[in-house]
């Protein structure tokens, strides 16, 4: 079944990361498309990034994106991923697979102000309840914004968990993080 097309503005001179986000709200890309697209463009930061040099002096907002323990899926938090790159944001990617305490270390020693959790199998989404208790009682929830996404996951999960927003797709979860950072998370 063809998505429904819904109306499309284009945005003037859009990097091309958001150009496909773009595309993606007014349904003319479908995954293939965006997979590219956030491949295309990770491959491009990744050498500016080390063309930079920005280690310590990076002063752009920091949010740190996991896939929790037992889950290896990584498409939707890699598309998440390049995308939050080209709205400017410092993305730190911890990877697949990770536990509990990887989560509660990883934004002791990195300090995000954003901590997306991904869950992509019902089996492992109760894995973010756990991550949120842990940096509650390791003292760092108060410190930072707690995302969740993933295919099993809706608003109402994200609610009772204890997080601070849930976004259904990419395009949301960036637009989620700006409102975040603009009301001073």
């Amino acid at each position: 079944m063809p998505r429904v097309q819904a109306p499309c503005r284009r945005a003037r001179a859009k990097a091309g990361i958001r150009e496909a986000g773009t595309l993606w709200d007014c349904n003319r890309y479908r995954v293939p498309d965006v997979i590219l697209a956030a491949d295309a463009f990770s491959e491009a930061v990744a050498v500016i990034e080390q063309r930079l040099h920005l280690g310590s002096n990076d002063v752009r907002p920091k949010v740190l994106l996991g896939v929790v323990e037992g889950d290896v899926h990584d498409l939707g938090k890699n598309i998440v991923a390049a995308m939050l790159r080209g709205a400017g944001l410092h993305v730190v990617d911890l990877g697949v697979d990770q536990p509990v305490a990887a989560f509660v270390e990883a934004v002791r020693m990195e300090q995000p102000q954003i901590l997306g959790i991904g869950a992509y199998m019902s089996t492992t989404m109760l894995a973010v309840p756990e991550i949120i208790q842990a940096l509650e009682n390791a003292g760092l929830r108060a410190s930072v914004k707690v995302l969740v996404g993933g295919v099993p996951t809706s608003q109402q999960f994200a609610d009772a968990a204890g997080a601070d927003g849930w976004a259904p797709d990419a395009s949301a979860a960036v637009r989620l993080v700006t409102q975040l950072l603009e009301s001073g998370a």
